[in-house]
């Protein structure tokens, strides 16, 4: 009996350690998937900032 208890919490350790592992892969994959989204945000916006600037000066020449 003492073994099939001893078996029994090996098992429920192997798949607690299995289960953080499996968590600590899916939250370095969120992270790196929030970089990306991070980078591509911050390039959109600088994108929007140069065709505002843009706008402004074709909106100077059309108007001299």
């Amino acid at each position: 009996m003492r073994k099939t208890l001893q078996a029994r919490i090996d098992a429920a350790n192997e798949e607690k350690e299995k289960a953080f592992v499996e968590k600590q892969e899916r939250e370095a994959s969120a992270h790196k998937l929030l970089a990306i989204e991070e980078d591509l945000m911050a390039k959109v916006a600088q994108e929007s900032r140069d065709l505002q600037e843009e706008d402004e000066a074709c909106t100077k020449v059309m108007k001299s």
